[in-house]
């Protein structure tokens, strides 16, 4: 029984994510068109993608030097009690 239980655990996550993968799908058809309509439109999006991914990295790293901050910190709490 726990076998078949997994596979439908699987079945299920895939029915669910259907829709997303239509909406990407869409989506991207949209820009694409667009992208022939209004050729200049492609630097546009090029320049936004590139600048949101940038400010994602930004801030990721600041997140990790956080991150390993608090972890030396932490560190060297327990290093300190014995």
């Amino acid at each position: 029984m726990q076998k078949i239980e997994i596979f439908d655990i699987f079945a299920d996550g895939l029915a669910f994510s259907w829709r997303y993968h239509l909406l990407h799908g869409l989506l991207f058809l949209a820009l694409g068109i667009l992208v022939l309509i209004f050729p200049k439109i492609l630097a546009v999006m090029a320049s936004t993608f590139l600048i949101i991914i940038g400010i994602s990295f930004l801030g990721f790293a600041l997140s990790l030097r956080g991150f390993n901050r608090s972890y030396r910190n932490f560190r060297q709490e327990i290093i300190n009690l014995f």
